[in-house]
């Protein structure tokens, strides 16, 4: 038994042609990859979950207090959120958030104060005082399996030829 395969050289060479077009053109790939990444980093302010799929700190009882409510944690009015951006720069790629406060919540704090011997936090009844803040580090910005597989399906698609 035989079995014959015909392959149409033209056909043949225009995909590779085509391939190799792609596989050239790491920016444009890098920023496909960069708005997939954008996505789910996105997503976990939905799910309040580190790159690593573990839960975030919940907000402490004096957070919840004034606040009047005990979440969306990180999410309140999508202002972190929304900053989530990318920047491709030749053959890098950059991924994170573009707030003055995201290191914050992504790696914690303590906050004291700097003249005073204590805080003074506003509140609905006057001020709350401490001597700290203490806020947790809730990691956003990383990449982890999520980020992985969303990165290879992207890549993936990317150099499909049957585009």
């Amino acid at each position: 038994m035989a079995i014959t395969i015909s392959i149409n050289s033209a056909t043949a060479d225009a995909m590779l042609a085509d391939l190799a077009g792609r596989t050239s053109n790491l920016p444009g790939a890098l920023k496909n990859i960069g708005e997939t990444l954008v996505k789910v980093q996105r997503r976990r302010f939905m799910t309040g979950t580190d790159p690593q799929g573990k839960k975030w700190a919940p907000l402490s009882p004096l957070t919840v207090e004034l606040r009047g409510s005990s979440g969306p944690v990180l999410n309140r009015s999508g202002r972190l959120m929304n900053s989530s951006a990318y920047q491709v720069s030749g053959s890098t790629l950059h991924v994170g958030l573009n707030t003055i406060d995201a290191a914050v919540h992504q790696f914690g704090a303590t906050i004291v104060p700097k003249k005073a011997p204590i805080l003074a936090i506003p509140s609905k009844g006057g001020f709350v005082f401490l001597k700290k803040a203490v806020i947790p580090a809730r990691p956003i910005v990383g990449f982890g399996p999520e980020d992985e597989r969303a990165a290879r399906d992207t890549i993936t698609e990317w150099l499909a030829l049957d585009k």
